[in-house]
């Protein structure tokens, strides 16, 4: 039986008896405990519809009051960051005023071994925002003047309200893994047409898959009494139609002849009903029954349908 004097497997306590708490090491150990996002707005938990931005007069952004968790850039750590005033990022920040180009006011905080170190601040276009970015809210725009602010892929963390005993969740996006982290690379989308690309939408680097194919999908299935087996592999199947015969009536009498396009009779067989010669003639393409219009005629059977795209994404 082992005791607590054998250090068995090289073992690394956190923290040790008398081991000095680092800031880094604690930040270390609380990566991924807390949810990443902005928390409070003022001290107060934030309603639906709002952030904290409290004026854009004149395209300046102004932040007021905020609580909230960032996931660190190029580092395994998570930070708490407070503010305790508000901040011009026009003036103070150095950002300017915010464009129609760069509409989302976005923050994130690099680690570094240091003491002094705080938020980066930035106006963003939607591609050039990343997983570690915390969105504070997009500028909306009636030409070139900012007339509203739109929270709804704000990076707003789920927050318990204690007076409705619910959990506060707002906007599309809800953590630091903001835009990118619900559609991580490898992840697939089908674009219908009228609709945008999954880059306007979730930013990153997105390729068509298939665009030169000219094909439709079906799930794969075992073979059945009266189905193939479809197997799921990188192979497209060929085009096939069922196997059918076409029946031609014998008449009696006579040898094969055709008959006058949309008569009744397409094809008359003018031999003796007991006659055993087999006949063979060639069947060209389809033509109307009189009733269900034209048939359409092509390369391979195909079933009505819409035409999509199926995109990737890559970075």
């Amino acid at each position: 039986m082992s005791t607590y004097l054998n250090n068995l497997g090289s073992q690394t306590v956190t923290w040790k008896y008398k081991t000095p708490l680092k800031g880094s090491v604690l930040s270390t150990m609380l990566n991924g405990a807390i949810s990443p996002g902005i928390y409070l707005s003022n001290g107060s938990i934030i309603a639906h519809g709002s952030g904290i931005i409290t004026n854009f007069a004149g395209n300046q952004i102004i932040l007021g009051q905020f609580e909230a968790v960032f996931r660190c850039v190029s580092d395994n750590k998570t930070v708490h960051i407070g503010t305790t005033d508000t901040i011009n990022l026009a003036t103070t920040g150095g950002l300017g005023t915010i464009g129609s180009a760069s509409p989302y006011i976005v923050m994130s905080y690099t680690w570094r071994d240091q003491i002094v170190n705080y938020i980066d601040f930035s106006f963003k276009d939607l591609a050039s925002i990343n997983s570690y970015d915390l969105v504070i809210g997009k500028a909306e725009f009636t030409g070139p003047v900012v007339t509203s602010i739109d929270y709804s892929t704000a990076s707003h963390a789920p927050v318990w309200n204690n007076s409705t005993n619910t959990l506060n969740v707002y906007g599309d996006i809800q953590t630091a893994y903001g835009l990118l982290g619900s559609h991580p690379i490898g992840t697939t989308y089908m674009q219908h047409y009228g609709q945008p690309t999954p880059s306007t939408l979730y930013g990153g680097t997105w390729s068509l898959l298939y665009n030169n194919e000219c094909i439709s999908f079906m799930t794969e299935g075992s073979a059945g009494a009266t189905y193939e087996a479809e197997i799921f592999d990188d192979n497209v199947k060929d085009s096939q139609m069922q196997g059918h015969i076409h029946k031609l009536t014998d008449s009696g009498g006579g040898a094969l002849t055709e008959g006058a396009s949309g008569a009744s009779t397409r094809w008359a067989v003018s031999v003796s009903a007991t006659a055993s010669d087999t006949y063979q003639c060639k069947t060209g393409a389809p033509i109307t029954d009189g009733t269900n219009g034209t048939p359409r005629t092509g390369l391979a059977t195909k079933p009505r349908r819409r035409i999509v795209r199926i995109w990737v994404r890559t970075a």
